[in-house]
């Protein structure tokens, strides 16, 4: 049996998919959007547990993005940092963990929000 589809949050770690998901039919649409609550400063205590070498270092630094579902177009958004979203192989890992549908039903968007801080960030 075909699994379904989820949503959720995720960061890449030694190319590994560290991932947190929810069936997207478990999920209400807020004005035909679907989304986890899940959040990634939320859940970084618990990729630390399972990844003992990241302690110490901040949810935001390591390559990390967002699945959500747009019911009015049914298409599914992979929003992530720029790493991400211009690596094929990466994106494979990512839908494949998310059980998402074939590419035609799938956007990758790069978001800023989830790039790792330059070393400038605060340099005028």
């Amino acid at each position: 049996m075909k699994k379904q589809p989820s949503l959720g949050i995720f960061w890449i770690y030694h190319r590994r998919v560290l991932a947190f998901k929810v069936p997207v039919g478990a999920v209400a649409a807020v004005r035909g959007v679907k989304d986890s609550d899940y959040a990634h400063a939320d859940l970084w205590t618990e990729v630390v547990i399972k990844q003992p070498k990241l302690a110490g270092k901040e949810y935001w630094v390591i390559p990390r993005g967002r699945i959500i579902f747009r019911e009015k177009y049914g298409i599914f958004a992979i929003f992530a940092s720029t790493s991400i979203v211009t690596d094929p192989e990466l994106l494979g890992k990512i839908i494949r963990c998310f059980h998402l549908p074939p590419k035609d039903r799938v956007r990758a968007i790069t978001d800023r929000h989830y790039d790792p801080p330059d070393d400038d960030l605060f340099d005028e």
